[in-house]
């Protein structure tokens, strides 16, 4: 009996360390696809969103934070972040088209990113002998992640003018046990859904203003 609870213990642990060598990589954001209910008719340039200061100078949390994951520059964070973005809400029907540049656009997005990141870690009780295999045998949740997401997008008319803007902050903690569905970076993109589905709700609700704007902006 001491043996087989012995084998499967370590077996347990093993398991763990092979997950998390296998989660050496870094982080991408990912937005989950939701068609739009209503579709803004209007052509938006969407450019690069920009990160808090503190995000910029690494003072700050930003992305995950957990081993095996390799930390991604600031400027390379905000860059995939904001395609991430102009995916969604091309891809999704929230503008009949949403681009980088366009000639004529009739609307130009923007936005800011004040906070995003999860800290993803073990449980400090793990750190106690045998703990680890214990929660194993008793299916205890050994890691714990919080983070937060805080994001406004800016709504500009084609000469500058701010038509409105959309924030949306979302923040998470919770244990779990380390698995695919429940790796570093998870839990952050549901986040990021979130707070981008929220966002896109408040500017269709808001489509009558920005096309009374867009308008008079036409001569």
């Amino acid at each position: 009996m001491g043996a087989s609870l012995r084998d499967r213990s370590c077996a347990g642990v093993l398991a763990l360390l092979v997950f998390l060598a296998g989660c050496s990589t870094t982080y991408h954001p990912q937005i989950r696809p939701k068609e739009s209910r209503q579709t803004v008719p209007a052509i938006a340039e969407l450019h690069p969103f920009e990160a808090a200061p503190g995000l910029r100078s690494g003072h700050e949390h930003y992305g995950v934070v957990a081993d095996g994951v390799r930390p991604a520059k600031p400027s390379e964070l905000t860059e995939a972040i904001t395609e991430a973005i102009r995916s969604d809400l091309g891809e999704n029907r929230v503008f009949t088209q949403v681009v980088a540049y366009h000639e004529h656009p009739d609307l130009v997005l923007t936005g800011q990113i004040g906070r995003f990141y999860e800290h993803y870690r073990p449980q400090i009780w793990t750190l106690i002998p045998w703990a680890s295999q214990l929660a194993w045998l008793f299916g205890a949740n050994t890691y714990q992640t919080d983070g937060a997401v805080d994001l406004t997008l800016i709504a500009l008319s084609p000469d500058g003018q701010v038509l409105g803007r959309y924030r949306d902050k979302e923040t998470f903690g919770e244990t779990l046990t380390p698995n695919k569905e429940n790796g570093p970076g998870v839990r952050l993109n549901q986040a990021l859904t979130e707070a981008v589905h929220q966002i896109r709700q408040q500017l269709v609700e808001n489509q009558s203003a920005l096309l009374r704007a867009e308008r008079t902006q036409t001569p």
